[in-house]
């Protein structure tokens, strides 16, 4: 059993998910290597590789896997927020207060649907328009990004100002040790807010505000993770093979 474990905030890692969606992996010939993140497309109809886990789902592969007939997935490049300083994520749930006559105390109920919200806080950072980095993808939520090269030539990523991310925070994961159990959120959202600031004495910011969803606009979902650590898995994750 893994060892439960207090850290600092410095321990959280952020990551934009992004599915390869033109190279699915299936069948008895797909393999999957330690570190590999996947949303799973189709399971076998018996003993499929991912488990209970369903259709739809992410997972972070922690030993390598051999798939069988029938399990086909995608996998997704994680495009790290590095500019992050601070990550927050806030749940809640409607409660109707329900106490009648025949209660002597508050009785509440709730229809059950958990809203989540959450920011990161950063400091402003320019990557090349070709950066595996994810600042990039959240600016382009908000503008046009056009970047000239020193030879002049051009190039434009337009902004899509209305589809989803999948965010990705590792919330105890830079000095995880072998065997330690990784707390993991996987979470379309929509980034609702940013804002950029400058001010003598501080460093320049970009904080960025998001909801989340129930699905991304493919209908994959999130969930919150507990893998245990394995060699290879976050660096895999933080810094994958080009």
């Amino acid at each position: 059993m893994a060892n439960s474990q207090a850290r600092d905030g410095r321990q959280s890692l952020s990551f934009i998910l992004v599915p390869d969606k033109e190279t699915p992996v299936s069948g008895a010939s797909g393999s999957l290597k330690t570190g590999d993140i996947v949303v799973i497309t189709g399971k076998a109809a018996s003993e499929s590789v991912f488990g209970d886990v369903a259709v739809n789902k992410f997972y972070i592969v922690n030993k390598a896997l051999t798939l069988k007939e029938g399990d086909s997935c995608f996998k997704c490049t994680p495009h790290f927020l590095g500019q992050a300083t601070g990550k927050t994520v806030s749940a809640s749930k409607n409660i109707t207060d329900m106490t009648i006559d025949y209660d002597e105390s508050t009785n509440n109920v709730t229809d059950g649907i958990v809203t989540k919200t959450g920011s990161i806080s950063g400091a402003l950072i320019t990557e090349d328009i070709e950066s595996e980095g994810g600042v990039n993808y959240v600016k382009n939520r908000f503008d046009d990004i056009i970047q000239i090269d020193a030879d002049g030539t051009s190039q434009v990523k337009e902004a899509d100002t209305t589809g989803k991310d999948i965010l990705m925070i590792i919330w105890n994961g830079r000095n995880a040790k072998a065997g330690d159990l990784l707390e993991i959120e996987i979470m379309p959202v929509l980034f609702s807010d940013l804002s950029t600031g400058g001010e003598y004495g501080s460093a320049q910011s970009f904080d960025v505000d998001f909801s989340t969803c129930y699905t991304d606009d493919n209908n994959y979902t999130g969930a919150r993770y507990q893998v245990a650590n394995a060699e290879g898995l976050l660096p895999s994750i933080v810094r994958p093979a080009a």
